[in-house]
């Protein structure tokens, strides 16, 4: 008996060195994972068995024998039939145990096994202008988490793994999603990678997503590579804007202030995204959505503004003197607005010639 409890034992660690070792096979292959259960089962059940059956077979002859000569009521002979219906019972509960262990094994690793979508990876970079016009659903939302799915696989020499990531929708831009949260793929590239912009999506992100309908559910309109705008102008409840096309409506979710905006991360890359607005809108439409946050009340949103339509390719440099007198102005706006001013332009034109006059010199 002693020996038959050390063996209930042999299931539970068979089960956790399993888990322990391959979880990570396992859970890619949903239907090895049963085969490999079934299979254990049969080797524990086995093992019980030829460990059972001496011990059993021997107390049911001594039993035998007891009850011939000294009656199947005697002291020895129930005692002995005592030993073998514990026996019994022990074993019992050792193939409950069995059954009890394969069928954890199978359900916490069935349960956790990646239902990756059977998706062919695209990897190419795109223009943005091209996804708009590739994606059959344009949508705003925040990321709330994402996963890896399936193994990493090869194409072309690039190491490819799939990702999930769930999104809950703000606005839907183009296209129809009846569902206010919406879980989407895309390959992004697995280890080191030194190249362009990499497509990384990060928990919390707010962003712009282009997405294609595939093997019935939703993917980057690319792989790889950059496939979303991250959006730091915050919430825009007010969306749709009447009259406004769908590149106008990007271009202006992108250069302008919404609600929870983070003023400081957005100033701090409206002159990269001046440049995507460019190429979205053109150069006058995108003056006219700078312009119009001149009049902005926050004053670091209005003085960035001006910087970002001083410099080049923009150069319009009208508001550079109210800029250069607003008291609420950060420092650092009020001097790049007189490097930009005609102060500056003098200065950096009298540099030039004082150079000129040392060169002539020289030569």
């Amino acid at each position: 008996m002693k020996h038959l409890k050390k063996l209930s034992l042999l299931p539970f660690a068979l089960f956790w060195g399993i888990v322990g070792v391959r979880v990570e096979f396992f859970r890619s292959h949903f239907w090895l994972t049963i085969l490999c259960g079934a299979l254990s089962a049969v080797i524990v059940l086995t093992a019980v068995y030829l460990a059972v059956s001496p011990f059993r077979r021997g107390r049911a002859l001594k039993y035998r024998r007891l009850a011939r000569d000294n009656g199947p009521t005697s002291p020895r002979a129930i005692r002995e039939l005592d030993v073998l219906k514990t026996a019994d019972t022990a074993v019992i509960i050792m193939k409950l145990k069995v059954i009890r262990a394969v069928l954890l094994f199978c359900t916490v690793i069935g349960a956790s096994c990646d239902t990756a979508p059977k998706l062919v990876p695209r990897p190419a970079r795109l223009e943005f202008t091209e996804m708009i016009d590739k994606a059959e659903l344009v949508v705003i939302g925040v990321v709330e988490g994402g996963s890896t799915v399936g193994r990493v696989v090869s194409q072309r020499g690039l190491r490819l793994q799939l990702c999930r990531v769930k999104v809950r929708i703000e606005k839907t831009l183009k296209g129809t999603e009846p569902s206010p949260q919406i879980v989407l793929f895309f390959y992004e590239a697995a280890g080191a990678w030194d190249g362009p912009a990499p497509n990384i999506i990060s928990e919390h992100e707010r962003a712009i997503f282009f997405l294609v309908h595939d093997g019935g559910v939703l993917r980057a309109t690319n792989d790889m590579y950059l496939s979303h705008i991250t959006v730091r102008t915050g919430r825009h409840p007010e969306l749709p804007w009447p009259g406004v096309s769908l590149r106008q409506t990007i271009a202006k979710v992108l250069l302008t202030p919404g609600q929870e905006a983070d003023i400081d991360r957005y100033t701090a890359t409206l002159h990269s995204v001046k440049a995507l607005a460019i190429s979205l809108v053109g150069t006058r439409d995108t003056v006219a959505l700078l312009q119009g946050l001149l009049g902005n009340a926050d004053a670091r949103v209005r003085s960035q503004a001006c910087i970002t339509l001083a410099e080049f390719p923009l150069e319009k440099k009208d508001c550079l003197p109210k800029l250069i007198n607003d008291p609420e102005a950060p420092v650092e706006q009020r001097r790049q607005a007189n490097e930009h001013g005609p102060v500056g332009s003098d200065r950096r034109a009298q540099n030039g010639l004082y150079f000129l006059q040392i060169s002539l010199l020289v030569f």
